[in-house]
């Protein structure tokens, strides 16, 4: 197993064991590995850096994104950016704290651009704080209201699914309710001992139905009515963590 020793920051022989580590080494040296080259702002350690980033195992990215923030370098951004949309929140993560290290203005538009697509709630924050370390003043009124957009998505989405499953639910009982008052008007004058039964159960099945139907309808405009002013209070509301965050970074 290799030794990952301390010595000095000019001590090429141990950024070079560090670099062994890193590319050869059993996955708990490499991201360890890492994080010392990042400790050492060892400057040669990039390439290597980079590749360590867009390799597979999510701590060694994370380790190496934080790596390449600390040591500074611009040719660690190209791949930073692109590691803003990893499909695993641990690295985009990094990535965006890795940018606001770095602290170049270049990177403030490929922020905005993935908060205006990204749905992880720590994500959004992550890159609301990157952006207020770099100076934009408007990251955290983006975050804020993308996090409130999301909150808000995810909310109508639930009132919808529940308040369709009552329309499905109504249309389905409605149909088959009319479709039993037909049978009955129709079998009425040959089997009347019948039609009472059968009148009975259909208008019962079909008043179940509408009621269904009209109660989903109602609740699906409820919700959109609602949307709005629950906007607003969310604005005060949620998130306050991510307030707080942001203006103290900023």
């Amino acid at each position: 197993m290799t030794q990952l020793t301390t010595g000095d920051a000019g001590d090429g022989r141990a950024i070079e064991a560090l670099l062994i580590a890193l590319e050869q080494g059993p996955i708990e040296e490499r991201w360890q590995a890492a994080e010392k080259l990042g400790d050492r702002h060892a400057i040669s350690a990039v390439p290597a850096l980079i590749r360590a980033l867009q390799g597979n195992h999510w701590r060694t990215r994370s380790a190496a994104a934080i790596a390449l923030g600390k040591i500074g370098d611009p040719r660690g951004e190209a791949s930073l950016i692109a590691a803003l949309g990893h499909v695993e929140v641990g690295t985009q993560i990094a990535a965006a704290q890795a940018l606001g290290m770095i602290g170049n203005p270049t990177a403030v538009t490929a922020l905005h651009q993935r908060i205006a697509l990204e749905r992880d709630s720590n994500v959004i924050s992550a890159l609301a704080q990157a952006l207020a370390l770099l100076g934009d003043s408007t990251g955290m009124v983006e975050g804020k209201q993308r996090l409130i957009d999301l909150r808000q998505q995810t909310r109508r989405a639930e009132h919808f699914a529940r308040f369709r499953n009552f329309v499905v639910i109504g249309t389905a009982l409605s149909i088959i309710g009319w479709g039993m008052l037909g049978i009955g008007n129709s079998i009425g004058p040959y089997l009347f001992s019948y039609l009472v039964s059968v009148l009975d159960a259909g208008y019962c099945m079909a008043g179940v139905g509408m009621i269904c139907l009209l109660t989903g309808l109602i609740g699906l405009g409820i919700t959109f009515a609602r949307g709005n002013r629950q906007a607003q209070k969310d604005k005060a509301q949620i998130f306050p963590e991510l307030v707080n965050n942001l203006s103290d970074s900023a």
